[in-house]
């Protein structure tokens, strides 16, 4: 007997090409049916009764723990794998404390995802470590980097952040001039200060910079 296996992912498109990849593999059914949400995941799980659901962790409207927790109690034979982009440490742990059998990161390879989907019908437990390792590294860097440019940002004076707020909202460098009652070569010096500082290679990117770190509107 083949693995009957359900895919839900909030990216539809995600799942019915990864669909197409493991209904190529002889021992595997791909179920055509792709829940984009919470709720939609639990009724395919329900109706379907696949023997490994493919989970995202981030479907819409009920976190994943809570998905995975739903399924297994109307039917505790499905074997859950947590197939997500980027989840953190935290987030890996819940999704298997609440029953999940594994986890995988979007970016591995088909082959990677039916041997996990092979070894959680065997009952096993397939997370990866390489995986896992790689993906500690890669949160740990963003957090090293999120950390060094809000260092960046804080050597900014008001008056630097002031010319930086009137960047983001779209004046010119003479407009910014007429705005503070400065002049318009104080304000290059501002701005050169600015990119300077921040390591931004244009003021686009300073701008940017500055909004997602929430240091101007």
């Amino acid at each position: 007997m083949r693995i009957r296996v359900l895919v839900a992912n909030s990216q539809r498109l995600f799942a019915e090409t990864l669909a197409v990849s493991l209904a190529g593999r002889p021992e595997l059914s791909v179920i055509k049916r792709f829940p984009t949400t919470g709720v939609e995941a639990i009724a395919a799980a329900r109706d379907a009764a696949p023997d490994v659901a493919l989970l995202d962790y981030w479907l819409e409207g009920i976190e994943a723990p809570n998905v995975i927790r739903s399924i297994l109690a109307k039917a505790p034979e499905v074997k859950i794998i947590n197939l997500s982009w980027l989840s953190g440490p935290d987030h890996i742990n819940a999704a298997l404390a609440a029953g999940a059998v594994g986890f995988l990161p979007t970016g591995v390879t088909v082959a990677r995802v039916v041997e996990a989907v092979r070894r959680a019908h065997a009952g096993e437990h397939p997370v990866f470590e390489e995986e896992l390792d790689d993906l500690v590294m890669r949160i740990e860097n963003r957090r090293r980097f999120v950390e060094l440019v809000d260092h960046r940002l804080e050597t900014l004076t008001p008056r630097e952040l002031e010319v930086l707020t009137h960047m983001g909202g779209g004046l010119a460098r003479d407009e910014i001039a007429d705005r503070l009652g400065i002049s318009l070569a104080t304000v290059r010096t501002h701005i050169h200060r600015i990119l300077e500082k921040t390591k931004a290679r244009s003021q686009m990117e300073a701008v940017a910079m500055a909004r997602d770190h929430g240091f101007i509107p």
